[in-house]
């Protein structure tokens, strides 16, 4: 794995936070002292899930 795996990862990760930030918020999921951990949680699994998921694609449509 390279460095452009981390890179890609840390791009996925940004948006992800603020998307996780603003349904916390949006759907009072969470505490308000709470949301800032739960965000930065829930971005940090979810982007190397998200980044798997798009790569299998890509591997899986560049094969056929």
């Amino acid at each position: 794995m390279g460095i452009e795996a981390f890179i890609l990862t840390l791009v996925i990760t940004i948006p992800t936070y603020f998307l996780s930030k603003w349904v916390l918020e949006k759907f009072d999921l969470a505490p308000i002292h709470k949301r800032k951990k739960m965000a930065v949680f829930s971005a940090a699994v979810l982007s190397p899930l998200i980044f798997v998921a798009v790569l299998s694609l890509w591997l899986t449509f560049t094969t056929i």
